[in-house]
């Protein structure tokens, strides 16, 4: 009997130093085990836009251009504050902006290990770590160089030292509460979701401290809605006044074009559509597994029963900020980051909750057979959420490794002959106009900061005008541009002026059909910039014909000569006036067999966008390249490939003049061999 005092004696003890133990390992093994699964590939390129714009901004900051006041900037206020210190210590890299990310994720796990350690005790604590740890989506974003995951870290220390006050009535946490806010709203006032549940924690503060209900009489209620008021007024005039001094230093005209005005116009521009947002959210948290949310819900309902004054701030901002991203338009998959803190927060919370009661016996069934079922059927479906949860944990591992390599493209950069255009017709203090911000950050090329961001959002919400890519253009003495999309051409006043003032010297051809088009200033030294085309155009071979006395195709390249049914090559050809034309002529390419039958054939368009033909001089030049599929079910053997133009106004040919096949209306190119 000694023995067993003994032994009970000293269980309470033991316990005591296994949890000091389990409080102390948890921060190392989140670290641990986090960090491995973000740094994985971290230089790697993502060819994400939004990261590309990010990137561009920060190369623009550490030209000491600011942002908002500077650089379009319309995330937030302090957007890109968070990334720039890391951003310059590593060399200015992409690799140095995620790093800043990888370090917030980390942060923000072990935020909410404290939330639901403060709320659902010791498991609360580590089942909500675990969970965030092993989400897709927060992983793939701890990885990239967005603000989604930045403003959260705040956004959670803002809610966690609310709770802390909420509990202890220390006015430190309150202020500490006050200044987190206003720095997560700062970041990305998207993350607003968690206002109404950081005012909810101080209103349901209890004035003794405790965290249960207490009963008491109406005055001694009223008296404590009063303090909680008042606390309240204070905590807004605090947030407030930090939100407003960010504000004046950025400059409140700016950040009003920026942001309201920008998300206004594009919200009226794309429109809103419920089911759409929800295909697009379901579409990327559906990785999370549908028993995630199943935790999370089951987890809302213990802590209504258990912890209802803190309970109650975690269902409200993870209720409140689904609700806000199917409202939001226009709405991205990047966004949906948005959703796994908040609800690992609550499914972890909650299910240390549960666990609590489960083990105190507070589940005792004192309501009859009625109560008894029910709580039997609530713990059963809880346990089933559980199990379903492990099951699915394969598949939650295979997206996390993909998450781990997504956007691992390889170190070369994208649209290489592009790109070493770039790098041979500027030079690295020039500004450059290029609509994807990711391909001029990576030739290390400046763009006028005001066009940083050209996406058609932007476009279509009135935010970018063409007058105001053309005064940014010239007040940055733009020499060379790169448009990749159609979106700046629909600019009116963009289109003419760059008819006018520049030339196109390359088009590529895009997936969709479309040009992507390097465009120089027409006071360029284009005959040494036509040298360094051709450098980048490997195997051509000269041309000796000219096409309706008008146009002149020099040289041709082929990828390939050998196809399987169904291939593609890419056929480059630099063309060039030799008289004044009065046509818009088309190029297009004949494949026919042996007995010239016609296989297939292509027309494509010289323009690059601009202007057709029919606005060239004679010596003005271009080297176009597309891409020739063959058709699936063509028959192995020998075929011929011409080349000819076409007006497709007046549904003719041009004649050949002179040169290779002369009086007749295509130029053979080459034999291609169909395996």
């Amino acid at each position: 009997m000694l023995q067993a005092r003994a032994q009970e004696s000293s269980t309470p003890d033991s316990r005591l130093g296994l949890g000091r133990w389990a409080d102390l390992l948890a921060p190392a093994l989140i670290v641990a085990v986090g960090l491995p699964m973000r740094l994985a590939n971290i230089g790697s390129y993502s060819g994400k836009a939004d990261e590309g714009t990010r990137a561009q901004q920060l190369l623009l900051m550490a030209e000491c251009f600011r942002p908002v006041r500077d650089i379009f900037a319309s995330q937030g206020p302090l957007s890109l504050d968070v990334f720039y210190p890391a951003f310059v210590l590593l060399d200015e890299t992409l690799a140095g902006a995620r790093l800043a990310v990888v370090a917030y994720s980390i942060l923000a796990v072990l935020a909410v290990y404290w939330i639901a350690r403060m709320v659902g005790g010791r498991l609360g604590g580590w089942a909500a770590a675990a969970l965030l740890l092993l989400s897709p989506t927060y992983l793939e974003s701890s990885r990239l160089a967005l603000v989604e995951i930045p403003a959260v870290l705040p956004a959670l220390l803002a809610l966690g030292a609310a709770l802390a006050y909420q509990r202890g009535g220390q006015r430190a946490w309150l202020l500490a509460s006050a200044l987190t806010l206003a720095l997560a709203l700062a970041i990305k006032p998207m993350i607003v979701a968690v206002v109404p549940a950081v005012g909810l924690a101080l209103l349901l503060r209890v004035e003794s401290g405790a965290w249960r209900d207490e009963s008491g009489s109406v005055l001694a209620r009223l008296s404590s809605l009063g303090s909680s008021l008042s606390t309240l007024a204070v905590y807004v005039l605090v947030a407030t006044s930090v939100l407003g001094a960010i504000v004046v230093a950025v400059g409140p005209a700016e950040l009003y074009d920026q942001m309201v005005r920008y998300r206004v116009g594009s919200r009226q521009a794309e429109g809103w559509s419920l089911a759409e947002n929800w295909a697009l959210l379901w579409g990327e948290l559906r990785w999370e597994q549908p028993a995630f949310f199943g935790l999370a819900a089951l987890g809302a309902a213990a802590l209504m029963v258990d912890r209802p004054r803190p309970g109650l701030p975690l269902v409200v901002w993870a209720t409140a900020t689904f609700a806000l991203l199917l409202m939001y338009s226009p709405l991205a998959t990047k966004h949906a980051a948005l959703q796994p803190p908040p609800t690992a927060l609550l499914a972890g919370a909650g299910l240390g909750c549960a666990w609590r009661r489960l083990r105190s016996g507070a589940w005792s069934m004192r309501h009859g057979s009625r109560g008894t079922s029910l709580v039997s059927a609530f713990l059963t479906l809880y346990a089933g959420c559980v199990l379903a949860f492990v099951w699915a944990l394969p598949n939650i591992a295979a997206r996390d490794s993909r998450a781990m390599s997504v956007g691992d493209l390889g170190s070369d950069l994208p649209y290489r002959e592009e790109s070493a255009l770039i790098q041979a017709l500027t030079a690295p203090t020039d500004y450059i106009l290029v609509d994807d911000a990711y391909l001029a950050f990576l030739n290390r090329r400046l763009v006028p900061p005001g066009l940083v961001d050209t996406s058609i959002f932007r476009i279509r919400s009135g935010s970018l005008s063409g007058a105001e890519v053309v005064n940014q253009a010239e007040a940055f003495d733009v020499r060379l541009m790169l448009l990749l999309s159609d979106n700046l051409r629909e600019l009116r006043r963009f289109r003419d002026w760059a008819d006018e003032r520049f030339v196109v010297v390359k088009i590529n051809e895009r997936s969709n059909r479309k040009d992507r088009a390097l465009y120089l200033r027409e006071d360029a030294d284009l005959a040494a910039a036509r040298e360094q085309v051709r450098r980048l155009v490997p195997n051509a071979q000269p041309l000796d014909a000219v096409l309706a006395g008008q146009l002149r195709p020099r040289a041709f390249a082929l990828d390939q000569t050998s196809l399987r049914a169904g291939g593609a090559t890419s056929l480059t050809v630099e063309w060039e006036a030799v008289a004044p034309i009065a046509v818009d002529w088309h190029p297009i390419t004949f494949l026919r067999d042996r007995d010239g039958k016609l296989v297939d054939q292509a027309e494509r368009a010289l323009g690059g966008g601009s202007g057709g033909t029919s606005t060239w001089a004679p010596g003005r030049w271009v080297f176009r390249t597309s891409s020739l599929t063959v058709p699936p079910r063509t028959p192995p053997g020998e075929y011929a490939l011409n080349l000819g133009l076409y007006d497709s106004k007046a549904r003719r040919m041009a004649t050949v003049t002179d040169g290779q096949g002369v009086g007749g209306e295509e130029i053979p190119l080459a034999s291609i061999t169909i395996r």
